[in-house]
């Protein structure tokens, strides 16, 4: 979910059953966040991190602890993600000279995510 925090949007990642908010290593937390989006385990958590007038993809690999940034091509302004349920493609809606696209990446660094109900280590 995205949250205020201080007057400022934050993704917090919470459990379902418990209510348990669950830790997000590597996040930078002074900066606004928005567009989470999920791999199916939870393992990859993707989102734009807010950076003065443009917007940075980033993707947590909370296994791993390892925040990686997707450098966008040009100047194209990332307006809203969906990640696969494996992990390891994100379609990018982005703004580019007035007009709206959606890309595909490929996240080749990442593996598949985890199977369906088995816990992050």
């Amino acid at each position: 979910m995205v949250a205020e925090r201080s007057g400022r949007r934050v993704v917090r990642l919470v459990e379902r059953n418990s209510g348990q908010e669950l830790p997000l290593k590597g996040l930078q937390w002074g900066m606004p966040h928005r567009s989470p989006s999920l791999s199916w385990n939870g393992r990859y958590l993707a989102l734009i991190l807010q950076r003065g007038e443009r917007g940075e993809i980033v993707v947590l690999d909370r296994a791993l602890g390892l925040l990686r940034p997707l450098p966008l091509p040009g100047d194209r302004l990332p307006q809203a993600l969906s990640m696969s349920p494996d992990g390891k493609r994100l379609a990018v809606q982005l703004l580019h000279r007035g007009q709206q696209d959606v890309e595909l990446f490929q996240l080749p660094a990442h593996e598949a995510d985890l199977a369906p109900g088995t816990p992050l280590p």
